[in-house]
């Protein structure tokens, strides 16, 4: 289900005065280790 908004045009004072910094790229690195049985994991903690 979507909704359609219509295009509201709402004027912001001092808006043409605001610097917007770029855009930054982020790369994460994540552990390959995993538990194969979580279950026997939980149960011998």
């Amino acid at each position: 289900m979507n909704i359609n908004f219509p295009e509201m045009h709402i004027p912001v004072e001092g808006l043409d005065r605001i610097v917007i910094p770029k855009m930054y790229t982020i790369k994460q690195k994540y552990d390959n280790a995993k538990i194969d049985d979580v279950a026997t994991t939980i149960r011998t903690q």
